[in-house]
């Protein structure tokens, strides 16, 4: 028992480490320092658990709903622009009667905001006479808006005012020529033509900003632009973030599932290598051993040691016994009685003489 209490003097400090843990019930895992590097199955656990509680999608949406509210921000960019159109194409003043009225639908194709129109109420500078609201040819928006809203201007005095050639124009009626006629309307078209060239500019950035942005894809364009990918990026905002989120949604599956992997194999080897590092059954068998020994065999040799002592005094006493009756009960064999007989001179001794028998 002393040299199991601490077997350091006897084997050193090395050696001595592993020898106390087998007999003081502690885990050689333990008495070596070497838990903190193999058992992670707490911190794990703790890790894994967190994770599962968590909502993802959740989370997610908490940074891809706001999305939507930039994609909102920057539909205002072309309301604006539409906006300040549409004020200057509806001013409806007796000089200029401008009463068009174009939406995000039609702006693009703006013959078919005025497809219940005949011709414009006013003539064209350029010829005098009033032109159709309807598409001439294959124009596009940009030739459409040029040609309605090139507009005649207006006499202010008769002297100098002249309409497809003709001079004497009464004042305030139409008039394409003269130093009297003055071309208000005109002015206000060309404003027109320079507000729907802004308008496609801007309707081009809200696309591609839209594109790259990637919450929805506008007709005609790529997504993302190839400006976006010039910079690296060959998926939209939107879509890389949900990659991400299916990334970590599968990533965090796999994790909550670890006990099915090769990880969670590995987990049960940990487990494995941590319990044959119990070794407290060396105390148990050492102390079946110490008892089999000290008590059992021990035992019975002081039993038997002692049986064959008690033995032994009565043996003494048989033998003493034995001496007593050897003594008290000697016979005289025929030979010896013979030979006295023939020593004292008898002759003729009998049988009942020798030995008494009557």
């Amino acid at each position: 028992n002393i040299v199991t209490q601490d077997f350091e003097p006897y084997l050193g400090d090395k050696i001595a480490t592993g020898a106390n843990a087998c007999f003081n019930d502690t885990n050689l895992a333990v008495a070596f320092n070497v838990t903190d590097k193999v058992d992670f199955q707490a911190k794990l656990d703790e890790g894994l658990s967190i994770i599962k509680d968590v909502n993802i999608t959740d989370k997610f949406h908490q940074v891809m709903d706001p999305l939507q509210d930039i994609q909102t921000m920057i539909q205002m960019i072309t309301t604006t622009a539409l906006s300040v159109l549409n004020q200057a194409t509806t001013i409806n003043s007796d000089t200029c009667p401008l009463d068009d009225t174009y939406t995000k639908q039609n702006i693009l194709r703006p013959w078919e905001a005025n497809s219940d129109k005949g011709a414009t109420p006013w003539p064209l500078k350029s010829s005098g006479n009033p032109t159709s609201y309807h598409r001439q040819g294959s124009e596009n928006s940009t030739q459409y808006i040029q040609r309605i809203y090139n507009i005649a201007g207006r006499c202010t005095n008769s002297d100098s005012c002249c309409l497809q050639g003709t001079c004497g124009i009464v004042p305030n009626n139409w008039c394409n020529a003269g130093t009297d006629c003055l071309f208000i309307c005109s002015q206000i078209g060309s404003a027109i033509v320079k507000g729907y060239d802004a308008y496609l500019e801007a309707d081009d950035i809200q696309n591609r900003m839209t594109a790259d942005l990637g919450v929805t894809c506008p007709n005609g364009y790529t997504c993302p632009t190839t400006q976006f990918e010039n910079m690296g990026h060959n998926v939209t905002l939107f879509a890389l973030l949900t990659d991400y989120e299916t990334n970590v949604t599968v990533t965090a599956d796999d994790l909550v599932n670890l006990a099915s992997t090769s990880v969670g194999e590995a987990m049960i080897h940990i487990q494995d290598f941590l319990c044959q590092m119990n070794v407290s059954f060396v105390e148990t068998r050492y102390t079946l051993v110490r008892d089999s020994l000290c008590d059992t065999m021990f035992g019975g040799v002081a039993q038997l040691n002692a049986a064959l002592w008690i033995l032994s005094f009565f043996l003494h006493g048989v033998a003493i016994f034995s001496m007593v009756l050897a003594v008290r009960l000697k016979g005289v064999s025929r030979e010896r009685a013979l030979k006295e007989m023939n020593y004292a001179g008898v002759r003729g001794l009998r049988r009942e003489d020798l030995y008494g028998d009557k």
